[in-house]
Parts: structure tokens; C-alpha cells; sequence
């Protein structure tokens, strides 16, 4: 015996040395006595840990309840949902740890411990479950029927308000709650408030003249409407008579509109009420929506004088109010028709100009939209420049149109020219394109006159090209007849008789019809007037032959070439008659500009 080698026994304790050298799980078995002892002990050791856990976890909650606060005053939804799991996640193992040990460490028991293994005890599938981290359930969506559109928007069923507020949604009482600022500052905002909206309505009437909705207005009369219950809201549970008013005075401002449409500030059946700093929020975002669909009727009015890159950076800009607001009704779970159906036709516009709209996208950051959406000013004076710019163009195409149709205009060809001049000088200031209709197709009968600068030579090129396309087609019409009875003027006729009959008569210029003509034979006693329509490339060359052939000239102002008034000059070296009117259209003027 004395060759047994005790060493390896001693470094695990398995040896016949004392009972107290043993390790303390295995003296706890030797004796029923030492294993309660042993039990006892380990209950009150983890009943310790027990309470400083749950010291720590109530710690975080603490913590997590204030970090929460921030993230909700900064906007930040997915760091506020972060937060708020984990702080489920902590509550969850709070009641875990409760249920798993008791309060109170149990007494000792007498009865003696049974020394045969007990089956281990399962454990159950609901304590299992919850020790998964804990997913909060999204609100139900809300339904909402089809309606046919009136006046290209979607128009809900009339919405009821409830004039009741409820404290909750379930049956469990809600705290108190006090005002966080002082009743008569509250007080003081609501009897504002209350002219603001009487000026507003009669400033701004949520019907037009055609009898339609203004959205605009409807918009901003939201603000309004957030506004006040953002007052409800800052007064708590104490009722103020003046914003209780103001509620009513806006309701029945809405309703004397005939405006059912749903809004957010006039349900007070939301599950989670909006607070005091959202109220704030929605009536900027309302504000901002109203001046958004300022901007966005207004484009579409003046669509003809816009071009994709002027409306551009606008419909960025409009683009991001709508998706700013919609996340802001998503956050308090609402919505707003008028929102809904700017989105839809942002895209329905955009689709058909081709036109890639970013803040449409559904992950664009809400930094990005808040800078696009504070660009609509500027964007909007910057589209206001083309529309002001088509609107000078047409007033001075008018001005140019009623100054040649004045009576009279042309007998003073050296004066009337420079009144010609100034206007189109001031057309070509504005850019008015040398192509435009109202530009080229009155200065077609003006040609001569307009050719005393050579600055207009791209207008002079359009005209000259519009007068050889009525050639072509046999559109090139004069006026009609005026004055053909020459009554009282027999004086002037005799004259103008005794000078040109028997001869042959040469007229240049004008619009030669047969009609014409023959008057003019019947009227002068010639015997044959040479008269054809010539192209405005016509030279004065064209003409000598006609001129040595012919015994008087008349040149004519309407219809003519600046050159082909220079026949006048051959006439005076010939020593030929030769005489200038304006037109042949009206014989009494004609006659007396012959006998003068």
C-alpha cells in the first residue's frame, strides 16, 4: 500500500483527506443537510445579481426614454424606431427576470431532499417567445372608397368632425395634462387668430368666380385650422372659451364652402394625437403646400411660354413640399387628399415631358428635400422671367398691328417709317423670333417702309418669303373697294381726267386684279394701264421697258419695294408724268392724292 501515489487525487480533491478540503458543489452532496445549505446559498447569490440587472436594465430604460425625446425633436424616424426596440427589448428582459426568480428567498424546508435525480423541467413555449425581441405591430391601413374626380381631384366622402375629444383609445385613464404656457398668452394668440382669419376670408374666398374649390386657399386655411389645435394642445385639459371660438369660426368656414374633404386638424380620432411641435410643423408644411400649388397651377397656365429647362428646377422644388408633407402625415398617421393628387400629377406630368423628377423618389433624404423644397422662390421668379418676356412680346405686337391699320398710315412715308422703325427695334429687343405670325404677316403690305434699316434684314427675308408664298397659293388679295361713287369729289375727278386720258398709265406695286383695273380705266379715260403683280425679287430693271413705254407712272406704297419707288427718278429724266398713293383700294383718297 505504501506504492499508491496520492498526487493526482490531491489536484483533483477526490481524496479521503477532510470533508472541508472538498469542493463546495461536492460536500454539498455527501449530507441532505449540506445540499440545502449549498441551495440556500446559491438562491441568494443569484437574488443579488437578480437585483442589480434589473437595477441596470431600469438604467438604460431611463436613458433610452430621453434619447428618444431627441431623436422625435429632430425628425429622425429610424434612429427614434431604433431606440424605441431596444427599449422594448430591455422592458421584455425586466419582466423575464421577474418571473424567473422570486421576490423573497424561500424558507428552509424540512423535509428531507431526495437524493434520486428529478426529470429536468421544461420550459414553457410562452417564455421562450418572449425572450425574442419585441416587433411593434403597424396601424391597420385605412380604406378609403373610390370616388369620381371633380375637377380633376379626387374628391372623398364628406368628412364628419367630431366635436368630442377623446382622451385615448382605450379604456385606460389618461394623466392630466397642463398647459405649457400661460392662459392668457393663449388666450391673446386666439382672439388673433381670429381677425387673421376674418381678413383671410374676405382676401382670399375658398371659392373662385366659376364657383370651383380653391385649393390654394383650401390649403392655407388648414394652416389655420392646425394652428388652432395647436393652441388645444399647448392648454392641455383646460378648455379656453377664445380657442374653442376659433375652432367653430373655422369650421363653419369650411362648411359654408361646401369643403368636405378630410383634414387632419379636424379628427380628433387619431390613435396617437399629434404634438404641440408637430402641430407647428404641420402649419408650416400646409403653408408651404398652398404656395406649392400656387406655383404649380400657375406653371401649367403659362405651359405655352415655358420651356422644360425653365419648369424644371420649379417642379423639383414642388416635388419635395409634397414629399416632405407626406412623410410628416406619415409620422402621425393621416393623410390629405390634396397632397395625394399633386403626387399623382407631378408623375403624370412628368411622364409625359420626359422629364426625371429626383424628389419624386421615395428614399430621397429628408436634408435633401428640405433644401430643394426652400428653392421654390427662386426657382419661380426665375420661370416668372419667360412668361413677363411673352407678355411684353405680345403687347407690342398688338401695338404694331393697330399702328399699321391706323387710317392714314404710309402718306408720310419718311415719318411713318421711323414710327416702323422704333417698333421693330423694340421687337428685336424683346427676341421676338423673325418667323412669328403676328410679326411677319402684317409687314407683308409694308414692305417698302421697313426697308430704310438694315438691321431688320431677318425680318425683311421672312416677309419677302411670305409674300412669295401668297404668289404661289393666289392668296396675295388687296382690301376691297371704298368710296367708289366719288360723290362731291367731281372736281378732282375732271382734273385728274384731263392729265391721264388717252395715255397709257403704268402702275408698280399694289395688288393688280381685273376688277380693279377696269375701275380704274372707267375712272381715269386712259387709254391702257400696264399693272401686274411683280415678286418682291423683282429689281427696278424690271421695269424700264414698261417705263419708256408708258406715258405717266403711279407708284403705289402698299405692296412695294423701297427700290422700285426709285422709278421716280427715271420719270423726272424722261420728263414723264409720275404720281405716289398709298392704294387704289379707296378711289377717293386715290383721286384727291392724284389732284393734288
Amino acid at each position: 500500500m505504501s506504492d499508491f501515489n496520492e498526487a493526482p487525487y490531491r489536484e483533483t480533491g477526490f481524496t479521503s483527506a477532510s470533508p472541508n478540503l472538498l469542493p463546495t458543489y461536492v460536500a454539498a452532496l455527501q449530507s441532505p443537510e449540506a445540499f440545502r445549505s449549498y441551495a440556500d446559498e446559491i438562491q441568494t447569490r443569484l437574488q443579488s445579481n437578480a437585483s442589480q440587472r434589473k437595477r441596470f436594465l431600469e438604467g438604460v430604460i431611463s436613458r433610452l426614454n430621453d434619447l428618444l425625446g431627441t431623436a422625435l425633436a429632430v425628425n429622425d424616424t429610424a434612429l427614434y424606431n431604433e431606440l424605441w426596440q431596444c427599449r422594448q427589448m430591455a422592458q421584455q428582459m425586466i419582466t423575464n427576470l421577474q418571473e424567473s426568480l422570486p421576490r423573497e428567498v424561500a424558507p428552509r424546508s424540512e423535509v428531507p431532499v431526495p437524493l434520486i435525480a428529478q426529470p429536468p423541467k421544461l420550459i414553457p413555449l410562452d417564455a421562450v417567445t418572449n425572450m425574442l425581441p419585441y416587433t411593434p405591430t403597424p396601424p391597420p391601413i385605412r380604406e378609403v372608397p373610390y370616388m369620381e374626380p371633380v375637377n380633376n381631384y379626387v374628391v372623398h366622402p364628406p368628412y364628419a368632425p367630431q366635436e368630442a375629444r377623446p382622451d385615448s383609445t382605450t379604456n385606460e385613464l389618461r394623466p392630466p395634462r397642463r398647459s405649457t404656457r400661460p392662459l392668457v398668452d393663449i388666450e391673446a394668440d386666439a382672439i388673433r387668430q381670429r381677425e387673421q382669419l376674418r381678413i383671410y376670408l374676405d382676401a382670399h374666398p375658398l371659392r373662385n368666380e366659376a364657383g370651383e374649390l380653391s385649393i390654394p386657399h383650401g390649403l392655407q386655411l388648414r394652416s389655420l385650422i392646425c394652428r388652432q389645435r395647436k393652441l388645444e394642445e399647448e392648454a392641455g385639459d383646460v378648455e379656453v372659451a377664445e380657442v374653442t371660438d376659433l375652432r367653430n369660426d373655422l369650421w363653419d368656414a369650411m362648411k359654408s364652402a361646401g369643403d368636405t374633404v378630410y383634414t387632419v386638424g379636424q379628427d380628433y380620432t387619431l390613435e396617437v394625437a399629434p404634438t404641440v411641435f408637430q402641430w407647428g410643423e404641420l402649419v408650416e408644411r400646409y403653408e408651404e403646400m398652398a404656395r406649392a400649388f400656387e406655383a404649380f397651377i400657375w406653371w401649367h397656365e403659362h405651359s405655352g411660354d415655358l420651356t422644360l429647362m425653365d419648369v424644371q428646377p420649379l417642379a423639383e422644388a414642388v416635388a419635395a413640399i409634397q414629399g416632405r408633407f407626406n412623410r410628416l402625415l406619415y409620422r402621425v398617421s393621416s393623410r390629405d387628399q390634396f397632397q395625394q393628387q399633386l403626387y399623382e400629377d407631378l408623375r403624370l406630368w412628368a411622364k409625359e415631358a420626359q422629364c426625371y423628377l429626383y424628389s419624386l423618389r421615395p428614399k430621397v433624404p429628408i436634408d435633401e428635400l428640405s433644401e430643394r423644397a426652400s428653392t421654390l422662390d427662386e426657382a419661380w421668379d426665375k420661370a416668372r422671367q419667360p412668361v413677363l418676356l411673352a407678355d411684353q412680346r405680345l403687347k407690342t405686337l398688338e401695338h404694331l398691328g393697330n399702328l399699321l391699320a391706323t387710317s392714314g398710315f404710309g402718306e408720310e412715308p419718311q415719318r411713318d417709317a421711323e414710327r416702323l422703325r422704333i417698333v421693330l427695334q423694340r421687337c428685336k429687343e424683346l427676341r421676338v423670333p423673325a418667323q412669328e405670325r403676328r410679326l411677319r404677316d402684317p409687314l407683308v403690305t409694308w414692305t417698302a417702309l421697313m426697308e430704310t434699316d438694315d438691321a431688320f434684314r431677318d425680318v425683311l427675308r421672312e416677309v419677302c418669303g411670305e409674300w412669295e408664298r401668297r404668289m404661289d397659293t393666289q392668296t396675295l388679295i388687296s382690301a376691297p373697294l371704298l368710296n367708289t361713287a366719288l360723290t362731291g369729289l367731281e372736281a378732282e375727278v375732271g382734273k385728274v381726267r384731263s392729265l391721264l386720258q388717252g395715255k397709257v398709265v403704268l402702275m408698280i406695286g399694289g395688288v393688280a386684279t381685273e376688277d380693279i383695273k377696269q375701275h380704274l380705266t372707267t375712272l381715269l379715260g386712259a387709254k391702257e394701264i400696264l399693272w401686274e403683280n411683280h415678286r418682291p425679287t423683282a429689281t427696278l430693271e424690271d421695269f424700264e421697258a414698261d417705263i419708256r413705254r408708258a406715258d405717266a407712272v403711279i407708284l403705289l406704297t402698299q405692296y412695294s419695294r423701297k427700290e422700285w419707288l426709285e422709278a421716280q427718278s427715271l420719270c423726272a429724266v424722261d420728263g414723264k408724268l409720275c404720281y405716289r398713293a398709298l392704294t387704289v383700294t379707296d378711289f377717293a383718297h386715290f383721286v384727291r392724292t392724284l389732284s393734288q
